[in-house]
């Protein structure tokens, strides 16, 4: 369902199949059991990763955006180039697994700053 928004906005980060959340909701509770984290940790974690969804699909290029201030984050032009190329872009927030796995392709944002 995610990926039916080719262009994407905000509320569009949050847009999954049952199936799809279910998932990751099962994921997220067994890492932290595994791992033993503290319940603010695991607030903290599920409050940034919710910021930065939101962020990467509000189709804006913020002056404040984590992209800017750290290297190899994604951030909202990154993401955008991979709901119109669904082949590329496939890290969430860090770049640096695309450029490891071939995936990576420049937004549009990129090719103006050349």
């Amino acid at each position: 369902m995610h990926h039916q928004h080719h262009v994407p906005f905000a509320l569009a980060a949050q847009d999954a199949s049952s199936a799809e959340l279910l998932s990751l909701l099962l994921l997220a509770l067994s890492s932290a059991w595994v791992l033993g984290c503290h319940p603010l940790s695991e607030t903290l974690f599920h409050f940034l990763n919710s910021w930065l969804a939101v962020e990467d699909h509000c189709g804006y290029n913020l002056p404040w955006a984590l992209n800017k201030l750290l290297p190899y984050m994604g951030g909202a032009p990154y993401h955008q180039t991979h709901h119109k190329k669904q082949s590329t872009n496939f890290a969430p927030y860090f770049t640096h697994w695309d450029y490891l796995f071939g995936t990576y392709c420049k937004s549009a944002l990129d090719f103006h700053s050349e």
